[in-house]
């Protein structure tokens, strides 16, 4: 089995010893070596101090021999000078003092996929470690912070990171199964994490190396719901769940269950503490149940396989639902002699509650929005993972928000060189706003020196589907749907290397971007560095 390795900076060891790492010197280093040996010689304790570490002769050494062999010096100052990633590496969790958010910048592919082998390793061991904590505590908000960091991971590395929380998600149809046969009420306590966005996020993150991962997770959670459906304290619960539920990059055909379903819950009620269910809703839950059980994943499988989930076909699960429907029609019938009215329940066109816009002196949308808006565009776009758009606007293609910028007092422009047509889509403050740009086009824009960007771009503009965002709101944990009024049916590898790309504006350079025909931005005649 591979063993992964701890990260240890070389760079504290550099600062402690007062060398420079800009222009590490053979013969310095030897130098300093020779003056800690020979304080030791002359200690009465025969030690001697490096910053807090307590250094014997040979411990000195060793660490000259570890220095002297090290390799990737610049890769290791980039990591240094990312106070998240090395809190990451070094610590296997996420910092809770405030940062200010860096970007490690390398100017071609090719040094991004060195940079990537080289740290991918070190990654893994503190994302594995991570994950037993991250399980125990349901603490996948925890999780979340760090897993843009995935994009540095190898796809055998990116296995090995993971492992727990697959397997994880592959024997959670048994517990739910168990939970939901044991218990007389809804377990609450034990299934809050089934609400929580970030957990279906994570997933969803992860079913890069574990392409089956949604599938199973899916049919699991399904399952338990059906069980569930009317017991006491069931309160809200499973609406939650099949709204988060339907953000799973699973199969289509669970996700046509999923919104089945989840049109039952809107409208069924949970039993009292004293109510004992009649015969036909037994008969109607077992169908359900029989159904299900029949199609689902055994929880033994290997998520990482490429097998499929098969359901049957849409008319027959159209069939399924009617027959559901006719028998709950027909009982209600026997139960009362006048139809009582159906409860009133909110239109099911978007997936997440809508919240009120941010309110002044708010922030509703800071930096880790941001990147989490960015990480799901390239997300969709990878995965042709669009929604029905179920608002179409006239107009140029831009992104809708409840986030409105603050007054923009600077102008640049965006010329766009490039075969393929753009969306600038841009953060600054608590604000974010869009700028389209046709190909060969120039636009003039307003925006902040300091605010940051990224750039979604291809061919072929139809509004007929959309990329939809949930937005959590740092401050009030609501859910708020970010979408485009459309989306690029055709998008080319370049598009998406382009789209991937996060950018910072540099307010001292000239106010001109330039996108050229190579999906290269610059300012000013100045390449712009990016990260991803």
């Amino acid at each position: 089995m591979t063993t992964y390795p701890a990260y240890q900076s070389p760079i504290r060891t550099f600062e402690s010893l007062g060398i420079s790492t800009e222009n590490i010197d053979p013969v310095k280093l030897r130098m300093e070596r020779k003056r800690l040996l020979l304080e030791i010689q002359i200690s009465d304790t025969q030690t001697t101090m490096l910053g807090d570490k307590e250094l014997g002769k040979n411990d000195v050494i060793e660490l000259f021999d570890q220095l002297e062999n090290i390799s990737n010096l610049a890769y290791h100052q980039a990591i240094f000078d990312h106070p998240v990633l090395l809190h990451f590496l070094e610590h296997a969790n996420v910092t809770t003092q405030s940062t200010k958010q860096q970007f490690i910048h390398f100017d071609t592919q090719e040094e991004w996929d060195d940079f990537t082998r080289f740290v991918s390793p070190y990654l893994t061991f503190s994302f594995d470690k991570m994950m037993s904590k991250v399980i125990l505590k349901s603490s996948f908000w925890e999780l979340d912070k760090v897993m843009h960091f995935t994009k540095l991971l190898t796809p055998i590395d990116g296995v090995h990171a993971f492992r727990k929380l697959n397997n994880f998600c592959i024997t959670l149809s048994e517990r739910l199964k168990m939970l939901a046969s044991k218990s007389k009420r809804y377990p609450e306590k034990d299934t809050a994490f089934l609400s929580y966005g970030v957990f279906y996020k994570c997933v969803n993150t992860v079913s890069t190396f574990y392409p089956n991962l949604p599938n199973v997770l899916a049919a699991g959670i399904i399952n338990f719901m059906v069980m569930c459906q009317h017991k006491p304290d069931r309160g809200k619960n499973l609406v939650d769940i099949t709204n988060q539920l339907l953000t799973l990059n699973c199969s289509e055909h669970l996700r046509q269950l999923i919104a089945e379903n989840g049109k039952v819950y809107r409208r069924s009620k949970e039993e009292s503490t004293s109510y004992n269910p009649n015969t036909a809703w037994r008969v109607i839950i077992g169908v359900i149940v029989g159904i299900l059980m029949i199609f689902r994943v055994a929880s033994r499988c290997d998520s990482g396989s490429s097998s499929s989930y098969d359901l049957p076909s849409n008319e027959s699960q159209q069939e399924m639902f009617e027959r559901i429907r006719e028998q709950i029609r027909q009982q209600r019938g026997n139960q009362q002699t006048q139809p009582q009215p159906v409860p009133q329940v909110q239109p099911n066109t978007q997936t997440y509650r809508s919240v009120p816009p941010t309110r002044p002196g708010t922030v509703d949308f800071d930096e880790n929005s941001f990147l989490d808006l960015h990480h799901n565009v390239i997300a969709s776009i990878g995965l042709s993972r669009y929604e029905k758009n179920p608002i179409s606007t006239v107009g140029n293609p831009k992104i809708l928000s409840a986030f409105p910028p603050s007054a923009i007092e600077f102008d640049y422009t965006l010329a766009n060189e490039t075969e393929s047509d753009a969306i600038l889509i841009m953060w600054y403050g608590d604000g974010l706003t869009s700028h389209f740009v046709k190909a060969g086009n120039t636009i003039d824009f307003k925006a902040a020196d300091d605010a940051c960007f990224f750039i979604y771009s291809g061919k072929a503009w139809s509004d007929s589907k959309t990329i939809t965002h949930p937005h959590r709101s740092p401050r009030t944990q609501k859910t708020q749907d970010i979408q485009f009024n459309g989306y690029f049916a055709l998008v080319s590898p370049q598009d998406i290397v382009l789209t991937k790309k996060y950018y910072s504006l540099n307010g001292n350079r000239t106010k001109d971007l330039v996108l050229k025909d190579n999906y290269q931005l610059f300012q000013g005649g100045s390449y712009v560095n990016y990260s991803y």
